[in-house]
């Protein structure tokens, strides 16, 4: 009874397995098929700014700048700062006591910056021209009754390539 009960139980599963099927086709021959291809080459340019500056009046000077570019048409280069600080100070801190600050501010010759403004923009056509560089100044903040000793903090840039009138 048992031989009986296990060949039916076989039988139960083997016609319970599923089989491929293959449909008969014509073979066919000499098929071809193009492939558009799209590639796309990444503006590159190598930035230059001081890595340490030292502060030694109200307007210490300093450049940033772009050579060996290749930069798309129609897009810029642009330097920003991003300290998460809005108040156009960039804290440094005594060396000796670092519960001693100083604000330092960076500016051009119109206004000083507040923390994410555009430094410098260099267009594709600034650069073909010939205008690569550009001076900027650093110094401390007015008003400040600064104890002597000598600070230090760090100022740190976001050099972006952006689409030219974005916005």
């Amino acid at each position: 009874m048992k031989k009986l009960i296990a060949i039916i139980l076989t039988l139960a599963m083997v016609s319970a397995m599923s089989v491929t099927a293959f449909a008969a086709s014509d073979p066919q021959t000499n098929n071809t098929q193009d492939m558009t291809v799209t590639a796309t080459s990444y503006s590159t340019f190598v930035y230059s700014i001081p890595e340490t500056l030292e502060v030694t009046s109200a307007k210490t000077s300093f450049t940033v700048g772009i050579t060996n570019y290749d930069l798309a048409d129609g897009y810029s280069i642009q330097f920003t700062t991003y300290q998460g600080n809005t108040d156009k100070l960039f804290t440094m801190t005594n060396n000796a006591d670092n519960t001693k600050t100083a604000n330092l501010q960076l500016f051009d010759d119109s206004a000083a910056f507040v923390d994410g403004d555009i430094l410098a923009t260099f267009s594709k056509s600034d650069l073909d021209g010939g205008t690569n560089t550009k001076t900027l100044y650093a110094g401390f903040a007015d008003n400040q009754n600064i104890p002597a000793g000598t600070y230090t903090g760090v100022v740190s840039f976001r050099i972006d390539i952006v689409m030219d009138n974005a916005g």
